[in-house]
């Protein structure tokens, strides 16, 4: 796979939406700006007086607990997850997310509304190169209680193989694994509708913590012990795991670059998809910053 995008890009004109977030279950206003070259993804809380201005890294992962929380001088923003893998598939390099709370609103569950917010906004190059982040050698990790394992290596392109495994009966082997090789065509067709998702048997417990104070079926996906609860069923026949594979390219996006390498999952989420991308970080010889020119590309 080839990707063209050699300049740096923004949007074309600023766009706002309201939801409720899935584990606040408060409404929530974001606002989308256009940004200069180099500024990055910054989230802003502008609840807060002063401004605090967290920027998307990864370096500022406070929390992976059911979703990624970002956080800077004290204060968060939580479910950035799904936004920043629309931003990602849109090659979008810099912009300013104003918030109204501490956390992205879930909208339906997955990242079909804010590809459409993208697509109202419009998108513009700027006259600045793109950089990518290139693995140059594989990295692995394990997690012993779970048997999670995330693995990244070298790839001409960006591709991510994820597999699931859950005991559940409505979610057999051949719903478990997806390949995706990553682009703006193939994101919008068979990742961006896809659902987050949880089991009616975690929800009373999370709700004591104080998650999943927003979540519905209206923006989630449940199953109880036999199947599905959502009168409508699936978007996929694959969802749950096509919604991983969403979740990986906006973690993998906190970067701060595009991803130049093949993603390798079993049992993996946020959490793992973080460990991960520190592990290379911490490797000078695993991963190297690139401009789209080194990189052979054309337009």
């Amino acid at each position: 796979m080839r990707i063209d995008r050699l300049l740096q890009r923004t949007i074309r004109t600023a766009i706002k939406a309201q939801g409720v977030g899935v584990h606040s279950g408060k409404s929530v206003k974001i606002f989308l700006k256009p940004a200069p070259p180099n500024t990055g993804i910054v989230f802003r809380r502008i609840d807060l007086d002063p401004v605090v201005e967290i920027p998307a890294s990864v370096h500022h992962v406070v929390d992976t607990a059911l979703c990624t929380c970002i956080g800077y001088q004290g204060q968060s923003v939580n479910t950035v997850e799904h936004i920043m893998s629309a931003l990602a598939a849109f090659s979008i390099d810099n912009l300013h997310i104003d918030i109204t709370d501490k956390e992205i609103p879930i909208m339906d569950g997955s990242a079909a509304q804010f590809i459409f917010l993208l697509q109202a906004a419009g998108v513009v190059d700027q006259p600045v190169q793109r950089q990518y982040f290139v693995v140059k050698k594989t990295v692995s990790i394990t997690d012993e209680q779970s048997g999670a394992v995330a693995t990244l290596s070298p790839f001409n392109g960006y591709r991510i193989d994820i597999t699931i495994d859950y005991d559940h009966p409505d979610i057999p082997d051949k719903c478990s694994n997806a390949v995706f090789d990553f682009s703006l065509t193939e994101f919008v067709r068979r990742v961006a509708r896809s659902r987050t998702f949880g089991f009616l048997s975690d929800y009373n417990s999370l709700r004591k913590k104080g998650m999943a104070l927003g979540s519905s079926l209206n923006n989630s996906i449940c199953l109880d012990d036999a199947a599905v609860m959502n009168r409508d069923g699936l978007r996929f026949f694959d969802e749950l795991v096509r919604h991983k594979i969403l979740d990986a390219v906006g973690d993998h996006y906190l970067l701060g670059y595009p991803l130049q390498g093949f993603f390798k999952g079993f049992k993996t989420g946020h959490a793992m998809n973080n460990r991960l991308l520190l592990a290379v970080l911490s490797d000078p010889d695993a991963w190297e910053i690139k401009h789209a020119n080194e990189l052979g590309w054309n337009v």
